[in-house]
């Protein structure tokens, strides 16, 4: 508690500089439990202790989503895959007993008050569940915590995977006074590291998560109460930075414009508008300015009521930025509450017209010319999270389910794929032609577990014939227009007679690789591509580095070697139903090997093979 004083803004005295400090370092020590959301687009970790966000999103050994959109898949290939547009969000809680000032810091920097943490829960409802229930969103994380300083804190995180609601979170927040006396001039802040993105970071070769991320820029848009982000130029000296064009994957990887927008809010004891005070303000001229390590609690306390606008940038600057909406001021009695809504969401150009890209001053400056599109899809995607919370929640519009997919390779024929059917799953079951009419799609990628997806296979349901299906209806589909070594992701939509599809929530999360049967002998033996070349690779973004081996023996062992003979590796297979093995261009030690020609074996019972092999980078 500190003596209430709001025109105190900065110095606090020499005790409690080191009891906040210490408060600090105990804090950092409780990892906190934590809920994942993966049904939609739009992924992100709920945290028990007022965070949002993985904790550490940095870390280049782990991945948890961090505002991930696109999200997933569930176990990345390489850290530097994730989409991430939030380096961590918080909580802020604000109000007065007297003269006394009641501050809790939620991150989103190192400071977590040490509270008592109840449980977090998450409960799916998935429309193609059995017991689906329409009045409840498809995914729910719960939580409640009570801080130190005696406020309850509930949260619910819902998300939906429908088309045109996937790129949006609601949070819905409830705060009681358990202190067992009245507060006043209580304020609520969201402080937000939206950072578009992490691949900002990884773009710019590790430059470091400050420098790399200059070229961020926020606005706010006061009729959507949203503050939102999104990648700019940092330099017409280096336009391949403006979207974040990876030159390896040939891909734009941060389109997005991401946001959080105030969805509700309790009136206000004065009656002021909602939000009190949206604020961005740059880190890097701040630094330790935006938690109490740094800084006083009144001086967090004064962003949020708006006292405090020294540090406020004004227009859209490139910074690294906090954002932060905050509401109040609430007078609460013993015992009462307040509720607020926020909704999170990123959307923007699709993947489709972001990859395959080439940096010749046309293609790739044309497709950056239409990323400031993307606010406008972030505003649509704002609209449907209002009309959906003002709604009570509910859609207006449930689209079919998706069937469960089993996904099997078969040498030498094809991938087949396998599903129940559906179509008889949702509304109106007793319209016979609404059934009948609906349509299955097989969708697959070559590219990654997002896509960009071509359908290769429809079929109207009353169409269908004999051959179409199998042991009582279920249905199949054998894709053998492939490419071996190739790895490839499927997924199956249902679109109904209203032209309702479902989402891609049966996508498989690891890649097929369709291949051929052993080889009898070693006549035949080959690799490719080769020579290879990074821009020339295979199509998806985990086979970009891989060379295939094909034409094999069910066992053997393949060994290369540099061009003075020392060797760079050796793999032993045993493997009796497919003729090809992969190498991706590392060493026995872990290390990618540079450009040359290098010499390979192939050691079997039935003999040897050899042959070389060029590397092109």
């Amino acid at each position: 508690m500190i003596v209430r004083n709001k025109h105190i803004l900065n110095g606090i005295p020499g005790l409690l500089t080191v009891l906040l400090t210490i408060q600090s370092l105990q804090a950092q020590v409780r990892f906190p439990e934590f809920e994942v959301l993966d049904r939609g687009n739009l992924w992100e970790t709920i945290n028990d202790d007022g965070r949002i966000g993985y904790v550490e999103p940095m870390n280049p050994f782990t991945y948890f989503p961090s505002m991930d959109w696109p999200g997933g898949p569930r176990e990345l290939p390489a850290k530097e895959e994730q989409r991430s547009y939030l380096a961590g969000a918080g909580l802020w809680i604000g109000a007065y007993q007297g003269d006394e000032l009641l501050f809790t810091e939620h991150g989103p920097f190192d400071v977590v008050d040490e509270g008592t943490f109840g449980p977090i829960t998450r409960h799916d409802n998935f429309i193609e569940s059995a017991d689906f229930d329409s009045g409840l969103p498809e995914q729910t994380v719960s939580t409640s915590w009570l801080t130190s300083e005696n406020i309850r804190v509930e949260l619910e995180s819902h998300c939906w995977s429908f088309n045109g609601l996937n790129n949006f979170i609601i949070h819905e927040y409830r705060f009681t006074n358990e202190t067992g006396a009245p507060l006043e001039d209580l304020y609520l802040g969201f402080p937000w590291l939206i950072r578009p993105s992490y691949q900002d970071l990884y773009v710019h070769n590790g430059w470091g998560d400050d420098l790399a991320r200059m070229d961020d820029v926020v606005d706010y848009d006061a009729s959507r109460n949203l503050i939102y982000a999104y990648d700019e130029r940092m330099g017409e000296d280096i336009p391949w930075d403006y979207g974040n064009y990876n030159a390896d994957f040939r891909e734009l990887r941060t389109p997005g414009y991401a946001g959080l927008a105030l969805l509700h809010a309790d009136p206000a004891a004065d009656g002021s508008p909602q939000p009190a005070n949206a604020f961005w303000a740059s880190i890097l001229e701040h630094t330790g300015r935006f938690t109490q390590t740094g800084t006083t609690a009144e001086a967090l306390y004064a962003i949020m009521d708006g006292t405090n606008t020294d540090l406020q940038h004004t227009g859209t600057h490139f910074i690294t930025a906090l954002t932060l909406l905050s509401c109040g001021p609430y007078d609460l009695s013993a015992g009462a509450s307040v509720s607020l809504a926020l909704a999170e969401a990123v959307d923007g150009l699709p993947l489709d017209d972001l990859v395959d890209l080439e940096d010749d001053g046309v293609e790739l400056q044309g497709v950056q010319a239409r990323l400031p599109e993307g606010l406008g899809l972030l505003q649509a995607t704002i609209d449907s999270a209002i009309a959906v919370y003002d709604n009570g929640l509910l859609p207006t519009v449930f689209p079919p389910p998706a069937p469960a997919l089993d996904v099997v390779v078969v040498p030498n024929q094809g991938i087949d794929l396998t599903w129940e059917p559906v179509h008889t799953q949702w509304l109106a079951l007793e319209d016979v032609d609404r059934r009948t009419n609906s349509v299955y799609r097989v969708m697959r990628s070559d590219h990654s577990f997002n896509g960009p997806w071509e359908e290769v296979y429809n079929k109207k349901v009353r169409y269908i014939q004999q051959a179409a299906y199998y042991d009582d209806l279920t249905f199949r589909d054998l894709d053998e227009n492939l490419f071996v070594g190739v790895e490839y992701y499927y997924a199956v939509t249902v679109e109904n007679e209203e032209e309702q599809v479902s989402w891609l929530t049966n996508r498989i999360d690891t890649p097929m690789r369709y291949g051929t049967l052993p080889a009898e002998d070693l006549s035949a033996v080959s690799v490719f591509p080769n020579p290879f070349r990074e821009k020339s690779g295979l199509p998806a973004e985990s086979d970009r580095n891989l060379i295939t081996f094909t034409n094999l023996p069910a066992t053997c062992t393949v060994n290369i070697y540099t061009t003075d003979g020392k060797r760079v590796i050796s793999f032993k297979r045993e493997d009796a139903l497919r003729g090809e093995e992969v190498w991706d261009q590392k060493s026995s030690a872990g290390i990618e090997v540079v450009s040359g020609i290098y010499f390979w074996t192939v050691e079997s019972s039935e003999g040897s093979a050899k042959g070389s092999l060029i590397i092109i980078k």
